[in-house]
């Protein structure tokens, strides 16, 4: 193996990957929903929250020793996110020496590993996963399934069972990391093909612990993982997501080629029968032209199976319950080792042409070019929101999202055009008018707020928030008894929420009513014994009853 190879992988993951280092959390997409770095799950390894990672999901994934790793971070840095950056960047730089390892164990060449390692970790692909924190899991299943990989082929060459028990236990950590790596039980025999292994009784009985181990995985997942509102978020018919998997076969090919225009969040268009049509018939044309005039290169051959048996399961054939997106960058982080190593193929039957080797140093310049970029555009929330946006205008989220960002930062003239976009698009979400409710009312435009706050109600009137911003509004528009109203159906949706009885406490007082008040003070400070500033709210209104002797 190649030193220099190894030491070349490190320094260019450093330099590209060096500037995420500096970037904070982003709002709204690393700290909320989907996103784990503000879970409470993560801010104690106490017996409970470890009890939980194994016996629960979380936001429809099971991945308890991804939320582990996430959570020994947050102890570490005090949920800083750089504590958070460190860690990827190191799993990145194991990955693509063990990549390195892997491929040079598999075809004995140190070009072809130097090859394939460079072309994972320059690959744009692989940003989101790196960059964005809460893919940790992207990474970590990496990091245990390819040292799992190089130990069946340990096992193969050596007949030691102690490497196959190596290769089991690694394949059970990639797991628990992510279900993405269950495919590697069809890698395997992949890798027997690309070793010119017979298939026999033999090569299939060595499969079985990883079949077991599998099997055992998938019951423990379904039956601790219950997917939540699934209609809800694949609203589409079957056909739409036979012709979507076709399509996203060439897709993903297409990026890899061109690796350009990498964007967050790739929508579902339409009617994807009638704009995706034609991908059935050009799937066909293209397996009948790699058995034609392919079929004997068995390298290329087994990168593609390679690529297509562990993409297959993302592809979008079906419904999975993973969100109603189309396709993702993170998805490619396994599958695209055997596009590299179908790419290589290529290369070793042209290696003597000169400009075969000037083409893959273009190449490989241009995908680092590329990486740095999208990088970039992670900086902060509002640049990533606004790449978003550039590159999928139709997305709700993108709009939406910045308009919180801008909203957070008091830009509040900003913040309106963008929920205006946004509610443009998506007419009946209650969280965007709610939003610009706010954003209104900072502005002190509370007749544009009050419409909002209304509207989001009309839009889903189990919304607290909405009830309870509103009763402000209505204080300053003159109408105490409406507001109290307001906010009593805001406590009523929600008992525990602390920012109702805050407000509750507020009007209260406002109107006199200072015993009332007192009450519901006490009962923010029940929930939230923390926040010492609701001491001194209480302290004050205690102080006001007293001057005007109204306690009693």
């Amino acid at each position: 193996m190649s030193k220099k190879a190894l030491i070349l992988i490190i320094l260019i993951i450093i330099v590209l990957y060096g500037q995420s280092l500096k970037f904070p959390h982003l709002l709204y997409w690393d700290n909320a929903g989907y996103s784990y770095t503000q879970h409470p799950i993560i801010h104690s390894l106490s017996f409970t929250n470890l009890k939980a990672m194994f016996t629960r999901s979380f936001d429809n994934h099971y991945h308890p020793f991804t939320l582990i790793s996430l959570a020994i971070d947050y102890s570490l840095g005090h949920g800083k996110a750089v504590f958070f950056r460190i860690t990827n960047l190191f799993l990145l730089i194991f990955i693509g020496l063990f990549l390195f390892i892997f491929i040079y164990k598999l075809l004995r060449n140190n070009w072809a590993a130097a090859f394939i390692s460079l072309f994972f970790v320059l690959h744009p692909f692989n940003v989101e996963s790196v960059v964005w924190i809460s893919e940790r899991k992207n990474l970590l299943f990496m990091f245990f399934l390819i040292p799992s990989m190089i130990y069946y082929l340990e096992y193969i060459e050596n007949k030691k069972i102690w490497f196959l028990l190596y290769s089991c236990l690694f394949f059970i950590f990639s797991l628990f990391s992510k279900s993405q790596g269950l495919p590697m039980i069809g890698l395997l025999f992949v890798i027997d093909y690309i070793k010119n292994r017979k298939f026999n009784r033999s090569s299939i009985k060595e499969k079985i612990p990883y079949l077991i181990i599998g099997v055992v995985f998938l019951i423990a997942m379904f039956y601790f993982h219950v997917p939540a509102n699934f209609e809800r978020t694949h609203p589409h018919r079957l056909p739409d997501y036979l012709f979507t998997g076709f399509r996203n076969v060439f897709f993903y090919v297409y990026k890899t080629l061109i690796p350009f225009w990498f964007s967050p969040y790739y929508s579902y268009p339409q009617n994807p029968v009638s704009s995706y049509w034609f991908f059935p018939v050009l799937f066909i044309l293209c397996i009948w032209l790699i058995f034609k005039y392919f079929k004997r290169n068995r390298l290329f051959i087994a990168g593609l199976l390679f690529y297509f048996i562990s993409i297959f399961p993302l592809l979008k054939f079906f419904p999975i319950p993973y969100g109603n997106y189309i396709a993702a960058d993170r998805h490619m982080i396994l599958p695209i080792i055997g596009l590299a190593i179908a790419f290589w193929s290529l290369i070793v039957n042209n290696v003597k042409k000169g400009w075969v080797w000037s083409s893959v140093i273009i190449f490989l310049t241009l995908l680092f070019g590329s990486s740095y970029y999208t990088i970039s555009q992670w900086k902060n929330s509002q640049q990533f929101y606004t790449y978003l946006i550039n590159r999928q205008p139709e997305v709700v989220s993108g709009w939406g999202n910045r308009g919180r960002v801008s909203l957070s930062e008091k830009k509040y003239n900003e913040a309106i055009r963008d929920f205006s976009k946004a509610i443009k698009i998506k007419q009946d979400n209650s969280n965007l008018y709610l939003n610009r409710g706010l954003a209104y009312a900072y502005l002190k435009k509370f007749d544009s707020a009050y419409f909002n706050f209304s509207e989001a109600i009309r839009c889903d009137s189990s919304n607290f928030k909405a009830y309870s911003n509103r009763s402000l509004t209505l204080i300053q528009l003159k109408k105490p008894l409406e507001a109290l109203n307001d906010i009593t159906c805001s406590i009523i949706l929600n008992p525990n929420y602390v920012d109702g009885w805050i407000n509750k406490a507020f009007i209260e007082y406002k109107q006199n009513n200072y015993k009332q008040a007192i009450e519901s003070i006490n009962r923010a400070i029940e929930l939230n014994p923390q926040n010492i500033k609701l001491q001194y709210l209480k302290n004050e209104i205690l102080q006001e009853a007293n001057k005007n002797k109204s306690l009693n």
